[in-house]
C-alpha cells in the first residue's frame, strides 16, 4: 500500500469523519453523521444511512442494521478504513 494512506483509529469515530473502504479506494465514500444530535450513523456518499454505530472498540467499530425485523451487527476493523483528509 501507499505510505501516504492514513488508516482510521478509535479516535476517528466521530461525526464528520469521512473514509473509504480499503478495497473500494476512491470509489464510494462513507462518513459518520449524527442523527438529530443523538446517535451516530454511518452514511454513504449519497447520504443514505447504512446503519447505526452501536459500539466503538480498540480494534474496530460495530454497525447495526435492521433487516426484516431482525438486528444484524457487523464489526469493521480500523485497518480496512482509509481516512479522507479535509481539503485545506
Amino acid at each position: 500500500m501507499n505510505d501516504t494512506l492514513k488508516f482510521m483509529t478509535k479516535d476517528d469515530v466521530k461525526a464528520g469523519r469521512r473514509f473509504y473502504h480499503k478495497d473500494d479506494h476512491h470509489s464510494q465514500e462513507f462518513a459518520f453523521r449524527k442523527n438529530f444530535g443523538r446517535t451516530l450513523y454511518l452514511k454513504r456518499n449519497n447520504f443514505k444511512a447504512v446503519g447505526e454505530i452501536t459500539g466503538v472498540f480498540d480494534d474496530g467499530f460495530e454497525v447495526s442494521i435492521w433487516l426484516f425485523n431482525q438486528e444484524a451487527k457487523v464489526r469493521i476493523p480500523y485497518n480496512e478504513c482509509i481516512i479522507i483528509e479535509p481539503k485545506l
